[in-house]
């Protein structure tokens, strides 16, 4: 017999609380996880969630823990000088958050209204409790672990990865299985889709609040990578071993940013340097000290070089430490040592060394203000270490930089956390061979039109044409669920829309609807103009797999020569072996 239930908050006899029940016990048998003791959950109206919600976060956000961020964000430059950690984290979160579990009182506090942000009630509601349940049974289970004894900033957020990652599958493992759907074809399918996305698209799909978008990059960043890089961590783990597999994680969890985005490397056990924190000058105060891993390495790039180059750069992280300083004139000052791994260094030293006209215009803007650093810097470089000190006066600064280097920079040996495991199935990648496009995946394939770059690395499309210095793209999706009526209008509109914010354009007016036809098949097709440019938008959508999913074609142009030459894309499109296809068979 499973342990009670109990829900404070709504009568006994409504129907919400016998909704709240049916999604526990979902949540139970799709996750393999029952409840040891009983469960409490609180229903509040906005009013009250707001300030429950609101004293939690305060607890959590000690001055001590608020006074450390705005040095971190002060000394890389991640937030102006003047930034109040307290008053942006708890803006966003005021706004986002639909639900919460408190592992302090062992609670879990749902709003009776869930906001727009996550669509508002009915399923969605359903979901989001499903996604708190979760986290109630993992304390259950598994233990929450007090953040502020884990040994940095970095682990704090790949431990918190794990926890989220694991209750977004959960959600989504709910929601296929009340669909009939495959489940783990269902938490493939949104890792991908959702790792595809920047974080201020998924901001702005998932109707976030306008703190969150305005909100520094360091804040939109770490407050998505839990969910998105922490769900695609998990789903490659649930590939490979199901969710008993996922279990044994919370044994051995991800102790870095760089093993939650790089899934490879957490289950190869590669383990970052043992960099020491360094020291702070002799004579100056050391204001906090902590890790930044790649996550944070990439966030202090991007302040002055391109986000790609700044994640190429990153992903070759192998471990960090750094320590603010207090600075002159009530400024701080900062000493950062890195180890990278192949070439990492010698590039990361390259870029840091090109940052001077870049942080000589932010001194200049801040000058004067409290938490600002100045563009002093020096930058040494040794084998795969490279050590920055920034904001000392100049005659420290060699000294800083040169200490900052004396560390072992040999990482320890790869110790896999789930042991040795079976690769899995793993699909033929899509690919482009003489102009020709080939997806063994959905077992087609179709001319790429001369003149445009084809890109197959954008989920969840499975390849994306451009046109360069054009408005001219189109796109090619697999969707696997079926085509009801309003899941196919629900499409329309919405693949639509998000297709027209891409080309640069402001609204759509609708020019016709028609039936057509894809890959030999009956298909619908919408076609709209798209407003502020003078593109026009196709949508055609055709059942795939005997009507389990569908596969849609999405293309805008401006001018007459790139819509012929899209349209001849569409009609080149030919299947090799559709209903044998692997993405067929997951969904069969």
């Amino acid at each position: 017999m499973r342990p009670a239930t109990q829900i404070s908050g709504a009568d006994e006899s409504s129907p919400l609380v016998r909704t709240i029940r049916q999604v526990v016990e979902d949540v139970e048998d799709v996750r393999g996880l029952w409840r040891k003791t009983s469960l409490q959950i609180l229903l509040l109206d906005d009013v009250l969630f707001s300030k429950a919600l609101r004293a939690k976060a305060e607890k959590e956000l000690t001055k001590a823990a608020v006074a450390a961020e705005r040095a971190r964000w002060a000394a890389f430059a991640l937030a102006p000088p003047d930034a109040d950690p307290a008053k942006v984290l708890l803006g966003v979160l005021d706004e986002q958050v639909a639900g919460f579990y408190d592992p302090s009182n062992k609670a879990l506090t749902v709003r009776e209204k869930p906001p727009a942000s996550v669509g508002g009630a009915g399923e969605a509601f359903e979901l989001v409790l499903a996604h708190e349940v979760e986290h109630a049974l993992q304390d259950q289970h598994f233990g929450f672990p007090d953040m502020e004894k884990l040994p940095d900033d970095d682990a704090r957020l790949a431990r918190m990865a794990l926890y989220e990652g694991d209750a977004m599958a959960t959600m989504i493992a709910v929601g296929a299985h009340r669909a009939g759907r495959p489940v783990k074809l269902a938490i493939g399918t949104a890792a991908a889709a959702s790792r595809g996305m920047p974080v201020e698209q998924l901001a702005r799909s998932g109707g976030y609040s306008p703190e969150l978008l305005h909100a520094p990059a360091v804040v939109r960043e770490e407050l998505a990578l839990p969910y998105v890089a922490g769900l695609s961590l998990v789903a490659e783990v649930h590939r490979r071993g199901g969710f008993a597999l996922v279990d044994k994680m919370f044994q051995r969890p991800p102790l870095t940013s760089h093993e939650v985005l790089h899934p490879e490397a957490y289950l190869s056990g590669e383990q970052p340097a043992r960099v020491p924190y360094p020291g702070a000058p002799p004579g100056m105060q050391a204001l906090t000290s902590g890790r930044m891993g790649e996550l944070g390495v990439r966030l202090a790039l991007q302040v002055c070089v391109d986000e790609q180059v700044a994640r190429e750069i990153a992903q070759h992280w192998a471990g960090d430490a750094y320590t603010v300083v207090r600075g002159p004139l009530d400024g701080v000052s900062l000493v950062w040592s890195t180890a990278w791994s192949g070439d990492g260094a010698r590039q990361f030293g390259t870029l840091l060394g090109m940052q001077s006209p870049c942080w000589q215009e932010a001194a200049e803007a801040n000058r004067g203000k409290p938490y600002a650093i100045s563009a002093a810097a020096e930058v040494r470089v040794d084998g795969a270490k490279v050590a920055l000190a920034r904001g000392f006066p100049q005659a420290m600064l060699s000294a800083a930089a040169t200490a900052a280097t004396r560390f072992d920079a040999k990482p320890p040996a790869a110790a896999p956390p789930l042991g040795e495991l079976p690769e899995g199935q793993q699909e033929e990648r899509a690919r482009v061979v003489d102009g020709r496009f080939v997806s063994p995946r959905l077992g087609l394939a179709a001319d790429v039109p001369p003149g445009f770059e084809a890109d197959l690395e954008q989920p969840p499309a499975e390849i994306v044409l451009h046109r360069p210095h054009s408005e001219a793209r189109a796109s090619l999706v697999f969707a696997p669920e079926p085509v009801a009526p309003e899941t196919l209008e629900e499409f329309f509109q919405t693949a639509a829309t998000a297709f027209a914010n891409q080309v640069g354009g402001s609204s759509l007016k609708l020019r016709g609807a028609q039936r057509t036809t894809l890959l030999g098949g009956a298909a619908q097709e919408r076609a709209w103009d798209v407003q502020g440019t003078q593109a026009v938008l196709r949508v055609t959508v055709a059942p795939a797999c005997g009507g389990k999913g569908y596969y849609a074609v999405l293309r805008a142009a401006a001018d007459e020569a790139s819509r012929a030459a899209l349209e001849k894309f569409v009609g080149s499109l030919r299947g090799t072996d559709l209903q044998d296809s692997p993405a067929c068979a997951e969904l069969r």
